[in-house]
């Protein structure tokens, strides 16, 4: 795939996305699907399924951050700026769910997007995560998903790529922190014919706080 056919791509993501007024999203990571944020996705599509004239998007997404009040649930709203986000939502709180899109908050339900802690955020890496559906790759592409790495691989040379990462300050996720541009260059440097690149992922747990 060249960088023209993911845009188109990504465009068509765009408008199928865009052809729905208003998303509802469930989160599905770790700690809301052990709250039983599955059953909560499985009846908000069932009350969309429903209803023949629904405009309203149903998915499951990434983290939204708030894991000890899972489930957690956004709906984007006709007039308000940012989605309001529920916690400790239930299957049978779908109804209110849907409501609340047309300006009518759920006021039963526990609101907890106006914590400061949330409203003084600004996401860099995981702008994304509780907005998109991880398991979806349209998704991905529709926000600019693989974008850096067509660039990469069709504009950059491996020197190009080398200086980005470590001019970017990216670093390893274990205890020392080290910095990836430095590992990539001394891998890269290697005389030897035969390569190998051994990957540590333990760090990509939900336990690793660095």
């Amino acid at each position: 795939m060249n960088l023209h056919e993911l845009q188109v791509v990504a465009a068509e993501a765009r408008a199928k996305a865009n052809a729905q007024k208003h998303c509802i999203r469930v989160c599905m990571a770790a700690s809301c699907q052990s709250s039983g944020s599955g059953a909560v996705l499985e009846r908000l599509r069932s009350v969309a399924a429903s209803d023949g004239e629904c405009d309203v998007c149903v998915k499951g997404v990434g983290c939204m951050g708030l894991c000890s009040a899972g489930p957690l649930v956004s709906v984007s709203t006709t007039a308000a700026d940012a989605p309001l986000l529920y916690a400790h939502v239930q299957g049978k709180d779908a109804t209110e769910l849907f409501a609340s899109v047309d300006d009518k908050p759920a006021e039963r339900l526990t609101r907890v997007g106006d914590m400061p802690f949330f409203t003084r955020q600004k996401k860099v890496v995981l702008e994304n995560s509780g907005v998109i559906d991880p398991e979806q790759i349209d998704d991905y592409i529709a926000v600019g998903g693989y974008d850096p790495l067509v660039r990469a691989v069709t504009e950059l040379s491996p020197y190009d790529v080398l200086r980005e990462v470590a001019e970017s300050g990216l670093r390893g996720r274990g205890g020392g922190g080290y910095p990836a541009g430095l590992k990539w260059t001394t891998v890269a440097r290697a005389s030897d014919a035969v390569k190998y690149v051994i990957c540590n992922a333990d760090e990509g747990d939900p336990g690793a706080f660095m």
